[in-house]
């Protein structure tokens, strides 16, 4: 398997993604973000294919992102890159220029960051998470992690 990975500015996001593209990787996998250790933002990252080729050509096209900042959208290069910008614009407030449909998802409060490190959730302040004290322990595992 042939793979590549480059990490971009911000600014060339959407110059690279569609250089990829016009060298062939014509096919979306994915879009992924992961909010930064210091919680200002995140690392965004494409996975395109090379379709065709054998062994399959993988690219890998990473940038980060302040949420102060804003990114080109990439829909008009991957169509189907619009549904993840939507998606980290829900979940992690991130911005993007050129996206034109910010219609909600999955929450009805937009204002909620619930994947960003510094979203509390209630219920795991109001009462104690399901599991966390007397949890059931697989089949042949002891308390101190041994196996019985």
């Amino acid at each position: 398997m042939k793979s590549t990975r480059e990490t971009v500015d911000r600014t060339s996001w959407h110059d690279a993604c569609s250089a990829a593209r016009a060298d062939g990787a014509t096919y979306f996998d994915f879009l992924s973000a992961t909010e930064l250790a210091d919680g200002s933002g995140v690392d965004w990252l494409l996975h395109v294919a090379v379709p065709g080729t054998s062994p399959i050509s993988h690219r890998f096209i990473g940038t980060s992102v302040r949420y102060d900042e804003s990114v080109d959208s990439i829909a008009d290069v991957y169509a189907g890159a619009s549904w993840h910008e939507r998606e980290a614009h829900e979940m992690f407030g991130l911005q993007f220029s050129g996206l034109s449909d910010l219609e909600p998802l999955l929450l009805t409060d937009v204002t909620l960051r619930p994947l960003r490190k510094s979203f509390v959730f209630a219920q795991r302040e109001e009462r104690p998470w399901p599991g966390a004290e007397g949890r059931k322990r697989p089949l042949g595992v002891t308390g101190e992690g041994g196996v019985e």
